[in-house]
């Protein structure tokens, strides 16, 4: 009997902490994927590819300002109206990359990937946005520029 009710508890655990969660008007924390990198050693290009799409299922999310990549990279942030913004940008204490960057381009998110002193070592880049990404139309672009060997996506 005692183990019937310990299991009972152990089941309704998390309901418990989302529920007082909810109470006390936290959001929960947002939880940090790592999306299948091409010919990384682990997944083939195919492999990965398939798991693409896996990244749309995003809902929206902050900018996590105070994620700490485990690469050199920088977060990117999809606002509500397709627009990108460049943040948390590994070199932040430069004063050129010390604030976020508005309404970038493919071209400049490109270029900063291109910049990053990577000898061998993959680009962290973190995806945030305003809405769910699968309603996004810069997603797909900005995936081509991004899913690359050279790039990890969370």
């Amino acid at each position: 009997m005692f183990a019937e009710m310990r299991l009972r508890a152990l089941s309704i655990g998390p309901l418990l902490v989302a529920v007082l969660t909810a109470i006390a008007g936290e959001k929960p924390p947002v939880a940090v994927i790592e999306l299948p990198r091409p010919n990384s050693g682990t997944f083939s290009f195919s492999q990965a590819e398939a798991r693409k799409s896996e990244i749309l299922s995003n809902g929206p999310s902050p900018r996590l300002e105070s994620w700490k990549n485990p690469y050199m990279g920088f977060g990117i942030h999809i606002d509500k109206d397709d627009s990108i913004t460049v943040y948390n940008h590994w070199l932040k204490a430069v004063r050129d990359y010390s604030k976020p960057r508005l309404n970038q381009s493919l071209a400049d998110i490109k270029r900063l990937i291109d910049e990053l002193p990577l000898e061998g070592n993959p680009a962290g880049v973190l995806i945030t946005s305003d809405t769910q990404l699968r309603e996004s139309k810069v997603i797909h672009k900005t995936l081509e520029v991004l899913f690359v060997p050279s790039v990890q996506l969370f």
